[in-house]
């Protein structure tokens, strides 16, 4: 199958570490963007306070896009 390459849209992919700058930048880029056209990313290092996990739960439910987690299963 042929990809116009010129008809693809961008992803911007968020790297969200859950604190209040990466919450900021998701806002901003979001509204810039778009939220169909955004993705928020976050690596799960099995570390966090639960407090951190409540503010992630809050951000993406504001801006309207849910957060991606990864974990692979090692801890600091």
């Amino acid at each position: 199958m042929y990809v116009d390459r010129d008809k693809r849209k961008p992803l911007y992919v968020i790297m969200f570490s859950g604190g209040a700058s990466s919450a900021y930048i998701a806002y901003e880029v979001t509204k810039q963007y778009g939220k169909e056209n955004c993705v928020l990313f976050f690596c799960d290092t099995l570390w966090e306070d639960m407090d951190n996990y409540r503010f992630m739960d809050e951000v993406s439910n504001y801006i309207g896009i849910p957060v991606i987690h990864r974990i692979n299963g090692r801890t600091p």
